[in-house]
Order: C-alpha cells, then sequence, then structure tokens
C-alpha cells in the first residue's frame, strides 16, 4: 500500500476513535465522572497512534519530501498542517495534565476536560478534511514518481524498523479497544 494510502486508512481510524471519544466526553459531562483512567486511555492512543505514528509518517516522510520538491515548508498547505499538529500537541499537553491530577475533578475540571477534547476533536477532524481532499491529491498530483517511490522507501524503513510491528499493532488495538468495547469504549455498560 502506498504512503498515501495508508494515511488515509489511518485516518479513518483515527476518525473512529474521536467519534467515541466525543460520545465519552458527553457522558463524562452527564454522569459528572472523575474519568482519568480512559481520558488516560484517549490520550495515549492520541499521542502514540495519531500523533507519534500517523503524524510521524507525514512529518517525516510526506511533508520533507513535499518541501524538498519545492512546498513552502512555513506557509501554504504543509505551513497550516504543522501548525495544526502543534496546536493539537497543546490540547493534549493540557488533556494530559487533567489525566494526572491528584485531586477529583470537580464540575470546571470536567468542563475544562471536555473544552479541550471537544478542541482537539474539532481540530483534527478538519484537519483530516484538508489532508484528505486537498493536500495529499496535491502531493499526488505534483510529485514526480521518483519521489512517491522514495516516499515509499521511507514508509517501509519507518514502519519495519526493530520493535516497528508490534509498536504498530500494540497502537492499533489500543485504538480497537476504544472503538468496540461500548458505546464510548469504557468496556461498562450504559442505560
Amino acid at each position: 500500500m502506498e504512503l498515501i494510502e495508508v494515511l488515509m486508512k489511518e485516518h479513518r481510524k483515527i476518525e473512529n476513535v474521536l467519534d467515541e471519544f466525543h460520545v465519552w466526553v458527553d457522558r463524562m459531562i452527564e454522569e459528572n465522572g472523575d474519568a482519568r483512567e480512559q481520558l488516560g486511555r484517549f490520550v495515549k492512543f492520541i499521542v502514540e497512534f495519531a500523533d507519534g505514528w500517523h503524524h510521524g509518517k507525514e512529518e517525516d516522510i510526506l511533508f520533507k519530501t513535499m518541501v524538498e520538491h519545492g512546498f513552502p515548508s512555513q506557509f501554504g498547505p504543509i505551513g497550516v498542517m504543522m501548525q495544526e499538529h502543534a496546536q493539537g500537541r497543546e490540547y493534549v499537553a493540557q488533556l494530559q495534565r487533567f489525566v494526572q491530577q491528584n485531586s477529583p475533578w470537580d464540575v470546571s475540571a470536567r468542563q475544562q476536560v471536555a473544552k479541550f477534547a471537544l478542541s482537539y476533536i474539532d481540530l483534527l477532524r478538519n484537519h483530516i478534511q484538508k489532508e484528505d481532499q486537498i493536500l495529499y491529491p496535491m502531493a499526488q498530483a505534483r510529485l514526480p514518481q521518483a519521489a512517491m517511490a522514495f516516499m515509499q522507501t521511507r514508509l517501509e524503513v519507518f514502519e519495519g524498523g526493530p520493535g516497528r510491528n508490534e509498536e504498530r499493532n500494540r497502537v492499533w488495538q489500543l485504538g480497537r479497544d476504544l472503538t468496540e468495547n461500548s458505546c464510548c469504549g469504557c468496556g461498562a455498560e450504559h442505560d
């Protein structure tokens, strides 16, 4: 599978987890819960899969190749994507703060968790749409075949390094666990 196909497949996995994350946020607010363990699972997926695995491929393979072939790095589509990756990391850092908080969540904490989570979800949904509809087709149309082949080689190196297959399977399974166990991924039955 070529790099852009892989990235788009990963987008679908990320969107599925975002759907469950949104459901979880709504339930967390309704139930006045302190569900830091489940938030921690979503944050772990975001950090390890969406950012580390997926954005790693975009930033280290696709974006670098596009820049090497004349696309500007500081503005235009790549600049926007990089800014959005950075903004997403800021939201996730705020969420991580609530995962690590020692005191129980009060109403204000739950509202802050919801604010950062929903901001992240909205940002990433729009980000994925821009990549799928603008950036990826632009890369496919403008990059020479040799660059596409080079990206494929870099993808194989990225995914094939020591322990990478196990890492991919682990983070992919985490996403599956978050989306398959129940309506919100927590594994509990809800009325």
